[in-house]
């Protein structure tokens, strides 16, 4: 496995040579980290448990030496590693930055400490130990610390994690817990999970299990600690009790629990008492269990979390290379999509809708208008020829025609002037709302093209400033709306005074004849009256209707010409900016082609070192 995971570890450093820096040296560090565990194969096994549980006495009991703090507050707030692969007669420490650098603390190593923390370090290998391990303000510059011993005596093969604890429900154990969440999921093979034996199993430390280290139940040890304050008739029922709870939340079959009094062991090897202790024979006898099950299982469990770490890392390179694949053939479609033939055709798509707007009700106004106008002429008409029909001499027609029908007509006219100056007030007032839209529209539009176009600068490297627009759309001046003139010489003018005069003089000799052949001409001459004036009046209302025409359709030429020049001058404006643009636009197309093909051969290997993984760990891992 080990050749195989070597081999893929060389293609890889080959394939990251072609990202950007950055990523090539995040890539880089995941795989240093690969071939540290290839070369020291340490099964890792976390101790993991609720605050104040009992971890760092169980882990110096395990030791037999007062490693770790054991006080009542201080807790565990960096993880700290121990092995037995040092060499010499002492331990060796080393600290692992928060930037994932190891740094050996020698000389140099305490120099990069005082540099990043800004504090010394004690000298005395206790207090040392101590203050890295329990120091919380060391959590903002220090990931792990890893203590080495030489190779002999200890669990050679194993590394033992001392995590810090775990309370989901106390605000200020964040920081621990991310940084135990990040051991288990990440670093640890197995787990010796320790519950307190005064609060044996709590839902929230349940939680944590469930959440961060289901994977690891299955190979984990199981630990009731401080049995020795349990009545003694207790302590059965709480091993029973654990391991029916494991069975009933974890669905682990015949889960081993074991209780222990770690405190009471050390006492017995600190004061080197030659009779053992109960709890010290007992916790013997644990521990010979505990990595004698352990040591058969070590290097298959090793094998396989190596195994997921490569393919966490062959997964999350593909992942990366796949999601900048997206990103390339996104902004690849914006410029293709945003060009300047997409434009010119929204352009055209914007032009006509506002052209269809703006016919509508300009056509509907004339209509109405016009009805409302032949209604009122033909009105007045009517009014007119009974008028006269209804005199019964000449002197009452003279008088109607001189005061009460100029008058009538004048009115008429004013009426329908009106009726034509609140039309196309109405009409530019609706105008103003559309043509309001197609600037904002118009705007918004071009500021889009813009931006997803200057989108393409992830590969070439250029970058246009989209924090303002440069396209300020400023309403075109309308010109303004006239409706005087309707009421025109039809009526009012030279040859209308004429007929009226004529009209006068003929009811003038009317007044001379006599008898019934002077009414008969009369009643004839009136009727030829009233016949002309109505035509006069009803030949009237097609000029008022041409007028009231030309005034709405000046209101719709102002409008229209209006959003054609705004159109206009943006066309010009941006075709500028693509003019611009071209060169640059035409280099990312090709650039971006080019990465897209190589993108795509990279997943390619990566899916054929993947599948060799895995026909690999098939052959060696069972199950």
């Amino acid at each position: 496995m080990n050749e195989i995971i070597e081999e893929i570890l060389r293609d890889l450093e080959q394939l990251i040579l072609e990202l950007d820096e950055e990523k090539r040296n995040q890539y880089l560090e995941r795989i240093a980290s690969v071939r540290q565990r290839i070369r020291y194969p340490d099964m890792k096994l976390a101790i993991i448990g609720d605050f104040s549980c009992g971890k760092s006495t169980f882990l110096n009991a395990v030791l037999k030496r007062p490693l770790l703090t054991m006080d009542v507050l201080p807790t565990t707030a960096v993880p700290t590693f121990i092995d037995w692969n040092g060499s010499g007669a002492g331990a060796q420490i080393t600290l692992t930055g928060t930037d994932g650098k190891a740094h050996a603390l020698n000389r140099e190593g305490r120099e990069w400490f005082r540099n990043i923390a800004k504090r010394e370090l004690p000298e005395k290998e206790g207090e040392l130990i101590d203050y890295l391990t329990t120091t919380s303000e060391l959590e903002a510059v220090i990931q792990k610390v890893r203590i080495s011993f030489p190779g002999q005596g200890g669990y050679p093969g194993f590394c033992i994690v001392d995590t810090p604890g775990v309370n989901p429900g106390e605000e200020s154990a964040k920081g621990h817990i991310l940084q135990t969440q990040n051991v288990l999921r990440e670093e640890a093979d197995a787990a010796i999970i320790l519950f307190p034996c005064y609060c044996v199993y709590t839902h929230d430390f349940t939680v944590f299990l469930e959440q961060n280290a289901k994977h690891l139940l299955a190979d984990s040890i199981f630990v009731v600690t401080k049995m020795d304050l349990a009545p003694e008739k207790e302590r059965e029922k709480l091993i029973r009790f654990v391991e029916g709870r494991l069975e009933n939340d974890f669905g682990l079959e015949h889960p081993k629990v074991y209780g222990c009094a770690a405190a009471e062991a050390l006492r017995d090897y600190f004061e080197n008492s030659a009779a053992e202790s109960r709890w010290t024979a007992e916790f013997e006898q644990m521990l010979l269990e505990i990595f004698a099950s352990l040591s058969g299982r070590r290097e298959q469990l090793v094998a396989a979390k190596t195994a997921e770490m490569m393919e966490n890392l062959l997964s999350e390179l593909k992942a990366g290379i796949s999601s900048e694949q997206e990103n390339i053939l996104r902004a690849k479609k914006a410029v293709e999509t945003y060009s300047y033939d997409n434009l010119t055709a929204e352009y055209e798509k914007i032009m006509k809708k506002y052209h269809d707007t703006l016919a509508g009700p300009v056509r509907r106004s004339k209509d109405s208008l016009e009805k409302i106008i032949r209604d009122k002429v033909n009105a007045a008409r009517s009014e007119a020829g009974q008028s006269i029909r209804s005199m019964g001499n000449s002197d009452g027609i003279n008088s109607y025609l001189k005061d009460r029908f100029n008058s009538r007509m004048q009115e008429m006219t004013r009426e329908i002037e009106k009726l034509c100056q609140q039309a196309g007030n109405s009409l530019d007032q609706l105008y103003e709302k559309e043509y309001t839209k197609l600037v904002t529209e118009t705007g918004e539009m071009l500021d889009r093209y813009r931006y997803n176009t200057g989108d393409f600068h992830s590969l070439t490297g250029k970058v246009i400033d989209t924090s303002k627009s440069v396209f300020l759309a400023k309403k075109k001046e309308v010109p303004a709306v006239s409706s005087t003139g309707i009421y025109n010489d039809v009526i009012t003018g030279s040859d209308s005074y004429a007929m009226w005069a004529f009209l006068v003089a003929s009811f003038n000799v009317v007044g001379l004849l006599i008898g019934a052949a002077g009414r008969i001409w009369f009643w004839k001459k009136r009727e030829e009256t009233a016949v002309e004036v109505e035509k006069r009046v009803a030949d009237c209302a097609d000029p008022i209707i041409k007028q009231c025409r030309q005034n709405l359709n000046q209101v719709w030429r102002g409008y229209r010409q209006a959003g054609e020049t705004l159109l206009k001058e943006y066309q010009e404006e941006y075709k500028t900016f693509f003019e611009e643009k071209k060169k640059d636009l035409e280099a990312y197309r090709i650039q971006a082609d080019r990465q897209i093909e190589n993108n795509k051969r990279l997943i390619r290997e990566l899916d054929r070192l993947n599948s060799l993984l895995m026909s690999q760990k098939r052959n060696e891992i069972p199950g």
